[in-house]
């Protein structure tokens, strides 16, 4: 009787084990690949900012994609439909602001659309993407603020300097010189609040990027 009373038990906890499990994967997505296909309403593992492939379920049926083949995927929770995020997998560069050149890395990167304007976007390149009760979270650093300009593969890491940002005001003005209004704008008050700053999980940030991508609107070719 004792060892049927554990088999039952045992059983009971494997169940319980396998239901918590499968409540654990609540993102959803729509992942665009690059030959424009699109697959609708997957159960997809969450990558890592430098995984070069995902997993995703349809039904019954697995998935293994390579990162290279995914143009983008639009992530949302399941107790949360109405709050999306693109997420899109990227080449990274750096861009020089006193020699005025553009320096491509041998990398690419999962990062997250936290605003897009007209000609550009702010991304985050995450460590990894959390999943809250209800809500999609973000692990991030301290090097994770990229610029992606229209029709570029490249996002351009944004250099934050909190000991000294007048370093950061130069490299936005010398990286969005083609807009010259704006620019006239990055100030010591302009997007930038030390009071009010924006925080991404742990990590603070005075300078107001999602408002530049918004706001930027090249007026010349450089």
């Amino acid at each position: 009787m004792r060892n049927i009373m554990k088999t039952k038990l045992f059983l009971l906890m494997l169940v319980i084990g396998a239901a918590v499990g499968a409540a654990k994967n609540n993102a959803i997505a729509n992942v665009v690949m690059q030959d424009g296909s699109v697959k609708e309403n997957v159960f997809i593992d969450l990558p890592k900012g430098w995984a070069n492939k995902i997993k995703i379920k349809s039904g019954n049926t697995q998935e293994t994609i390579q990162s290279e083949d995914v143009d983008h995927f639009v992530l949302w929770h399941s107790d949360n439909p109405d709050e999306k995020v693109i997420i899109k997998y990227l080449g990274v560069g750096e861009y020089n602001s006193k020699k005025d050149k553009k320096e491509l890395r041998n990398s690419k990167g999962w990062m997250a659309e936290f605003s897009a304007g007209e000609h550009m976007s702010y991304m985050i390149w995450f460590n990894k993407i959390i999943l809250k009760s209800n809500k999609i979270k973000f692990e991030i650093n301290d090097n994770s603020h990229y610029f992606l300009k229209k029709g570029e593969d490249y996002a351009f890491r944004i250099p934050v300097n909190l000991v000294k940002p007048s370093n950061t005001r130069n490299w936005l003005k010398a990286f969005l010189a083609d807009d010259p209004e704006l620019t006239a704008m990055i100030t010591e008050k302009g997007y930038y609040n030390k009071k009010r700053p924006y925080h991404q999980g742990t990590n603070y940030n005075p300078f107001f990027f999602e408002d530049i991508a918004l706001d930027y609107n090249p007026r010349q070719t450089r």
